[in-house]
């Protein structure tokens, strides 16, 4: 017989599935992938890796841009997933505060373009404007070789809109069938 205590423990474990990331459910991709491309999100993703100061910046003000900026930061720290994000974390930066982004430590933070553009940046900063897909890489970031250069601008050629070449994006995220290269 279990007692009261033994109990309450086991109704409070919640053992995720093993073949399952975490936030999978609530994250979309479709955005990042549709602006960055697979090329520019791989690049993004390296930056990740690698633990360099990633600025996430958008046209978009109040709100809207906290908004945008947290899910695509969110997608950003799925991707990473099993290891962790250890830096500085800020998916939205108020204008007011927009100094933040001038830290020398790693982080990943988003801010609407007028904070961006109040900002004092030096050249180490991992710039991305994710309204127009453009990814601005310091000089000290390593090259991807060449040939994976290549295929991965192959295929965004192919995927020119990812949704008509067999990936699909619901509740549970952006999704690759092959039926729909198919088809």
């Amino acid at each position: 017989q279990t007692s009261y205590r033994e109990r309450r423990q086991i109704e409070f474990s919640n053992f995720a599935p093993s073949n399952m990331l975490p936030w999978a459910s609530e994250v979309h991709f479709y955005k990042l992938i549709q602006v960055l491309g697979i090329h520019g999100l791989f690049k993004l993703w390296i930056a990740a890796l690698l633990e360099q100061r990633i600025l996430l910046v958008t046209i978009k003000e109040g709100p809207l841009a906290a908004s945008y900026l947290t899910v695509c930061a969110e997608t950003l720290l799925m991707l990473l997933e099993p290891m962790k994000w250890l830096g500085i974390y800020v998916p939205f930066v108020p204008n007011s505060m927009s100094v933040l982004v001038e830290a020398p430590t790693p982080y990943l933070m988003g801010i609407s373009e007028v904070g961006f553009r109040r900002a004092e940046l030096d050249d180490g900063i991992v710039e991305v404007n994710i309204d127009n897909g453009r990814i601005c890489l310091p000089s000290n970031l390593p090259s991807i070789p060449e040939s994976l250069e290549s295929k991965l601008d192959m295929i965004d050629n192919t995927l020119q809109d990812p949704l008509q070449h067999g990936f699909s994006c619901g509740s549970d995220g952006l999704r690759y069938s092959m039926s729909g290269l198919l088809s």
